[in-house]
Protein backbone atom coordinates (compact mmCIF):
# COMPACT_ATOMS: atom_id res chain seq x y z
CA UNK A 1 0.00 0.00 0.00
CA UNK A 2 1.35 3.39 -1.03
CA UNK A 3 1.16 5.17 2.31
CA UNK A 4 1.93 2.37 4.77
CA UNK A 5 5.53 3.37 5.49
CA UNK A 6 4.46 6.95 6.18
CA UNK A 7 1.89 5.93 8.80
CA UNK A 8 3.36 2.74 10.28
CA UNK A 9 4.22 4.47 13.59
CA UNK A 10 0.48 4.96 14.26
CA UNK A 11 0.25 1.26 15.02
CA UNK A 12 2.00 1.95 18.33
CA UNK A 13 -0.63 4.54 19.36
CA UNK A 14 -4.30 4.46 20.35
CA UNK A 15 -5.39 5.23 16.79
CA UNK A 16 -8.45 3.35 15.57
CA UNK A 17 -8.49 4.15 11.87
CA UNK A 18 -6.83 6.36 9.27
CA UNK A 19 -7.95 6.98 5.69
CA UNK A 20 -5.77 8.69 3.11
CA UNK A 21 -6.75 9.62 -0.42
CA UNK A 22 -5.43 11.52 -3.39
CA UNK A 23 -6.66 11.65 -6.97
CA UNK A 24 -5.60 8.04 -7.66
CA UNK A 25 -5.40 6.22 -4.33
CA UNK A 26 -7.81 5.53 -1.48
CA UNK A 27 -6.31 3.62 1.43
CA UNK A 28 -8.18 2.66 4.59
CA UNK A 29 -6.08 1.39 7.49
CA UNK A 30 -8.22 -0.07 10.26
CA UNK A 31 -5.73 -0.28 13.10
CA UNK A 32 -8.00 -1.14 16.04
CA UNK A 33 -11.65 -0.61 15.10
CA UNK A 34 -13.76 1.06 12.42
CA UNK A 35 -16.70 1.83 14.69
CA UNK A 36 -18.17 5.34 14.66
CA UNK A 37 -17.29 7.68 17.51
CA UNK A 38 -17.64 11.21 18.84
CA UNK A 39 -15.27 13.42 16.85
CA UNK A 40 -15.60 16.29 19.34
CA UNK A 41 -14.52 19.66 17.89
CA UNK A 42 -14.57 18.44 14.30
CA UNK A 43 -18.28 19.07 14.83
CA UNK A 44 -17.49 22.79 14.45
CA UNK A 45 -16.32 22.21 10.88
CA UNK A 46 -19.58 20.45 10.01
CA UNK A 47 -21.59 23.25 11.60
CA UNK A 48 -19.66 25.75 9.46
CA UNK A 49 -20.63 23.80 6.33
CA UNK A 50 -24.28 23.97 7.42
CA UNK A 51 -24.10 27.72 8.02
CA UNK A 52 -22.92 28.15 4.44
CA UNK A 53 -25.80 26.03 3.17
CA UNK A 54 -28.33 28.02 5.24
CA UNK A 55 -26.96 31.24 3.75
CA UNK A 56 -27.01 29.81 0.21
CA UNK A 57 -30.65 28.75 0.59
CA UNK A 58 -31.72 32.20 1.79
CA UNK A 59 -32.52 31.32 5.39
CA UNK A 60 -29.84 33.69 6.70
CA UNK A 61 -30.55 36.69 4.51
CA UNK A 62 -27.56 38.90 5.27
CA UNK A 63 -24.97 36.13 5.26
CA UNK A 64 -22.18 36.43 7.80
CA UNK A 65 -23.22 40.06 8.38
CA UNK A 66 -26.47 38.88 9.98
CA UNK A 67 -26.83 40.29 13.54
CA UNK A 68 -26.57 37.66 16.25
CA UNK A 69 -29.24 39.14 18.50
CA UNK A 70 -31.85 38.79 15.75
CA UNK A 71 -32.13 35.14 16.76
CA UNK A 72 -32.10 35.57 20.54
CA UNK A 73 -34.95 38.01 21.13
CA UNK A 74 -36.29 35.71 23.85
CA UNK A 75 -33.11 35.75 25.93
CA UNK A 76 -32.88 38.35 28.68
CA UNK A 77 -29.41 39.89 28.82
CA UNK A 78 -28.88 41.23 32.33
CA UNK A 79 -25.73 43.26 31.75
CA UNK A 80 -26.20 46.51 29.77
CA UNK A 81 -22.58 46.49 28.63
CA UNK A 82 -22.92 42.98 27.27
CA UNK A 83 -26.10 43.97 25.47
CA UNK A 84 -24.47 46.96 23.80
CA UNK A 85 -21.54 44.80 22.66
CA UNK A 86 -23.78 41.99 21.42
CA UNK A 87 -25.70 44.48 19.30
CA UNK A 88 -22.49 44.80 17.26
CA UNK A 89 -21.97 41.05 16.95
CA UNK A 90 -22.60 39.20 13.68
CA UNK A 91 -22.44 35.62 12.49
CA UNK A 92 -18.94 36.42 11.22
CA UNK A 93 -17.79 36.96 14.81
CA UNK A 94 -19.22 33.60 15.84
CA UNK A 95 -17.82 31.53 12.99
CA UNK A 96 -14.35 33.13 13.26
CA UNK A 97 -14.32 32.83 17.08
CA UNK A 98 -13.87 36.57 17.58
CA UNK A 99 -16.98 37.34 19.64
CA UNK A 100 -14.84 38.89 22.38
CA UNK A 101 -14.74 36.52 25.35
CA UNK A 102 -11.51 36.09 27.31
CA UNK A 103 -12.00 32.46 28.34
CA UNK A 104 -13.27 29.26 26.78
CA UNK A 105 -16.81 28.06 27.35
CA UNK A 106 -18.97 24.99 26.72
CA UNK A 107 -16.43 22.24 26.53
CA UNK A 108 -18.00 18.83 27.09
CA UNK A 109 -17.26 18.82 30.82
CA UNK A 110 -18.79 22.25 31.40
CA UNK A 111 -21.90 21.37 29.40
CA UNK A 112 -22.39 18.39 31.67
CA UNK A 113 -21.84 20.50 34.80
CA UNK A 114 -24.35 23.14 33.70
CA UNK A 115 -27.11 20.53 33.73
CA UNK A 116 -30.52 22.02 32.93
CA UNK A 117 -29.25 25.60 32.67
CA UNK A 118 -30.10 27.41 29.42
CA UNK A 119 -26.81 27.40 27.51
CA UNK A 120 -27.66 30.37 25.28
CA UNK A 121 -28.54 32.51 28.28
CA UNK A 122 -25.36 31.39 30.01
CA UNK A 123 -23.18 32.38 27.06
CA UNK A 124 -24.87 35.71 26.29
CA UNK A 125 -24.79 36.76 29.94
CA UNK A 126 -21.12 35.93 30.43
CA UNK A 127 -19.13 39.21 30.40
CA UNK A 128 -17.63 40.06 27.01
CA UNK A 129 -14.21 41.66 27.37
CA UNK A 130 -13.18 42.62 23.84
CA UNK A 131 -14.89 44.34 20.94
CA UNK A 132 -16.28 41.76 18.48
CA UNK A 133 -13.74 41.04 15.77
CA UNK A 134 -10.73 42.23 17.74
CA UNK A 135 -9.70 39.12 19.69
CA UNK A 136 -9.50 35.45 18.66
CA UNK A 137 -10.25 32.80 21.25
CA UNK A 138 -10.78 29.14 20.44
CA UNK A 139 -14.01 28.21 22.22
CA UNK A 140 -17.06 26.01 21.75
CA UNK A 141 -19.65 28.60 22.78
CA UNK A 142 -19.90 30.47 19.43
CA UNK A 143 -20.57 27.26 17.53
CA UNK A 144 -23.35 26.29 19.90
CA UNK A 145 -24.91 29.69 19.17
CA UNK A 146 -24.52 28.97 15.44
CA UNK A 147 -26.38 25.69 15.88
CA UNK A 148 -29.27 27.53 17.52
CA UNK A 149 -29.23 30.18 14.78
CA UNK A 150 -29.39 27.56 12.00
CA UNK A 151 -32.27 25.87 13.82
CA UNK A 152 -34.24 29.08 14.30
CA UNK A 153 -33.53 30.34 10.79
CA UNK A 154 -34.47 27.12 8.99
CA UNK A 155 -37.18 25.78 11.29
CA UNK A 156 -35.38 22.46 11.68
CA UNK A 157 -32.67 21.35 14.07
CA UNK A 158 -29.07 21.49 12.87
CA UNK A 159 -28.86 17.70 12.56
CA UNK A 160 -32.02 17.46 10.43
CA UNK A 161 -30.79 20.32 8.25
CA UNK A 162 -27.44 18.55 7.83
CA UNK A 163 -29.18 15.28 7.07
CA UNK A 164 -31.27 16.83 4.32
CA UNK A 165 -28.65 19.04 2.69
CA UNK A 166 -25.29 17.41 3.43
CA UNK A 167 -25.24 13.89 4.88
CA UNK A 168 -27.84 12.33 2.58
CA UNK A 169 -26.15 13.74 -0.51
CA UNK A 170 -22.84 12.19 0.57
CA UNK A 171 -24.53 8.88 1.47
CA UNK A 172 -23.76 9.41 5.17
CA UNK A 173 -26.50 7.68 7.15
CA UNK A 174 -25.09 6.20 10.37
CA UNK A 175 -24.50 9.48 12.19
CA UNK A 176 -25.90 11.30 15.23
CA UNK A 177 -25.48 14.58 17.08
CA UNK A 178 -25.69 15.14 20.83
CA UNK A 179 -28.29 17.66 21.97
CA UNK A 180 -28.34 20.18 24.80
CA UNK A 181 -30.98 20.00 27.51
CA UNK A 182 -32.86 22.68 25.55
CA UNK A 183 -33.11 20.35 22.54
CA UNK A 184 -30.55 21.99 20.23
CA UNK A 185 -27.75 19.98 18.62
CA UNK A 186 -24.52 21.06 20.27
CA UNK A 187 -22.83 22.13 17.03
CA UNK A 188 -19.50 22.57 18.79
CA UNK A 189 -19.07 18.90 19.73
CA UNK A 190 -21.03 15.67 20.00
CA UNK A 191 -21.07 14.54 16.36
CA UNK A 192 -20.74 10.74 16.21
CA UNK A 193 -19.62 9.47 12.82
CA UNK A 194 -17.38 6.86 11.19
CA UNK A 195 -13.94 7.61 9.78
CA UNK A 196 -15.18 6.66 6.32
CA UNK A 197 -17.99 9.21 6.45
CA UNK A 198 -15.71 11.80 8.02
CA UNK A 199 -13.43 11.38 5.04
CA UNK A 200 -16.27 12.19 2.66
CA UNK A 201 -16.53 15.61 4.29
CA UNK A 202 -12.79 16.16 3.89
CA UNK A 203 -12.96 15.19 0.23
CA UNK A 204 -15.73 17.75 -0.21
CA UNK A 205 -13.28 20.47 0.82
CA UNK A 206 -10.48 19.55 -1.57
CA UNK A 207 -13.01 19.17 -4.40
CA UNK A 208 -14.36 22.71 -3.95
CA UNK A 209 -17.73 21.56 -2.61
CA UNK A 210 -18.44 18.94 -5.28
CA UNK A 211 -19.12 15.22 -4.96
CA UNK A 212 -19.52 13.05 -8.05
CA UNK A 213 -20.04 16.15 -10.22
CA UNK A 214 -22.81 17.49 -7.95
CA UNK A 215 -22.31 20.78 -6.12
CA UNK A 216 -23.11 20.05 -2.47
CA UNK A 217 -21.76 23.20 -0.82
CA UNK A 218 -21.15 26.44 -2.76
CA UNK A 219 -17.55 26.74 -3.96
CA UNK A 220 -17.38 30.33 -2.72
CA UNK A 221 -18.24 29.23 0.82
CA UNK A 222 -15.69 26.39 0.71
CA UNK A 223 -12.98 28.86 -0.31
CA UNK A 224 -13.91 31.22 2.51
CA UNK A 225 -13.86 28.35 5.02
CA UNK A 226 -10.31 27.35 4.10
CA UNK A 227 -8.94 30.92 3.85
CA UNK A 228 -7.43 32.78 6.78
CA UNK A 229 -10.11 35.03 8.27
CA UNK A 230 -8.17 35.82 11.44
CA UNK A 231 -4.60 35.16 12.60
CA UNK A 232 -4.04 33.11 15.74
CA UNK A 233 -0.63 34.11 17.18
CA UNK A 234 -1.42 32.70 20.63
CA UNK A 235 -1.90 29.24 19.11
CA UNK A 236 0.96 29.26 16.61
CA UNK A 237 3.89 26.90 17.25
CA UNK A 238 6.25 26.59 14.31
CA UNK A 239 7.67 23.34 15.75
CA UNK A 240 4.37 21.55 15.22
CA UNK A 241 3.81 19.45 12.11
CA UNK A 242 0.60 21.46 11.57
CA UNK A 243 1.25 24.96 12.95
CA UNK A 244 -1.98 26.87 13.60
CA UNK A 245 -1.14 30.06 11.73
CA UNK A 246 -4.71 31.29 11.27
CA UNK A 247 -8.38 30.34 11.42
CA UNK A 248 -10.98 30.21 8.68
CA UNK A 249 -14.55 29.07 9.23
CA UNK A 250 -14.28 26.03 11.48
CA UNK A 251 -10.79 25.22 10.19
CA UNK A 252 -7.18 25.87 11.22
CA UNK A 253 -4.94 27.15 8.41
CA UNK A 254 -1.19 26.57 8.06
CA UNK A 255 1.25 28.88 6.29
CA UNK A 256 1.76 26.43 3.42
CA UNK A 257 -1.96 26.22 2.65
CA UNK A 258 -2.66 22.98 4.48
CA UNK A 259 -5.81 23.23 6.57
CA UNK A 260 -7.41 20.98 9.14
CA UNK A 261 -9.80 20.48 12.01
CA UNK A 262 -9.15 18.40 15.08
CA UNK A 263 -11.00 17.05 18.08
CA UNK A 264 -10.16 15.86 21.58
CA UNK A 265 -8.42 12.48 21.83
CA UNK A 266 -6.95 12.59 18.36
CA UNK A 267 -9.66 13.17 15.76
CA UNK A 268 -8.44 14.80 12.54
CA UNK A 269 -9.39 15.85 9.05
CA UNK A 270 -6.28 17.19 7.31
CA UNK A 271 -6.35 18.56 3.77
CA UNK A 272 -3.00 19.28 2.13
CA UNK A 273 -3.36 21.01 -1.25
CA UNK A 274 0.45 21.03 -1.74
CA UNK A 275 0.41 17.21 -1.57
CA UNK A 276 -3.14 16.82 -2.91
CA UNK A 277 -4.13 14.47 -0.09
CA UNK A 278 -6.91 14.20 2.45
CA UNK A 279 -6.21 12.44 5.74
CA UNK A 280 -8.92 11.43 8.22
CA UNK A 281 -8.14 9.93 11.63
CA UNK A 282 -10.27 8.72 14.51
CA UNK A 283 -8.59 7.64 17.72
CA UNK A 284 -8.55 7.51 21.50
CA UNK A 285 -5.13 9.12 21.85
CA UNK A 286 -4.92 11.65 24.69
CA UNK A 287 -1.58 13.10 23.57
CA UNK A 288 -2.51 14.47 20.17
CA UNK A 289 0.76 16.00 18.81
CA UNK A 290 2.32 12.54 18.67
CA UNK A 291 -0.24 11.59 16.02
CA UNK A 292 0.74 14.28 13.54
CA UNK A 293 4.41 13.74 14.40
CA UNK A 294 3.94 10.07 13.45
CA UNK A 295 2.52 10.91 10.02
CA UNK A 296 4.65 13.91 9.13
CA UNK A 297 6.22 12.02 6.22
CA UNK A 298 2.87 12.29 4.45
CA UNK A 299 3.40 16.02 4.19
CA UNK A 300 7.18 16.14 3.78
CA UNK A 301 7.79 13.56 1.07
Amino acid sequence: MKYFNAIRNLYNLNVNEIIISDNKNYEDYVIKTNEKQNVHSISKFVTALCVGLAIEQGYIKHGIDEPVLKYFYDIKIEDNRNYSILKQATIEHLITLTLGYDHRMLDSYEIEQLGERNLVSYVLNTPIVYKPGSYFLYSSAPFYLLSVIVSRATGMCLFDFAQKNLFSKLEISDVSWQKSKQGYDLGCTGLTISCKDLHKLGRLMINDGEDHNEMIVPEKWIKEMRSIQVHSPNYYDEKRVLPKYGYGFGLWICKNGTYFCDGTDGQYIIISPPKNIVVSIVSSQKEMPIITESIKDLFLT
